[in-house]
């Protein structure tokens, strides 16, 4: 059986994990960072972030391991605006 998920230990695409709510500013800021992925483009770290905060896979991996409905809906809605915030700057 997989373990139970804290959704406060969920890793959010940000360099500021005390940060609450999260911003899109707070992702770009993860995405433009030099301690991230600079061997990407920016578009590839954009796509890499989208493919692992996709609902249906961050559902499986993450949501379904989260105990309380409550913190269940809270972090799926979290994620659906920082899926929300990688596809503006995927437009940019």
């Amino acid at each position: 059986e997989r373990q139970t998920l804290d959704g406060s230990r969920v890793p959010w695409p940000v360099l500021d994990h005390t940060s609450n709510p999260i911003t899109p500013n707070d992702i770009q800021d993860l995405l433009l960072s030099p301690v991230h992925s600079m061997d990407l483009s920016m578009k590839k770290r954009i796509r890499e972030a989208l493919r692992l905060y996709h609902p249906d896979r961050f559902e499986k991996l993450v949501i379904e391991r989260i105990a309380s409905d409550n913190e269940r809906s809270r972090v799926r809605e979290r994620a659906g605006m920082v899926v929300r915030s990688l596809n503006a700057l995927l437009e940019r």
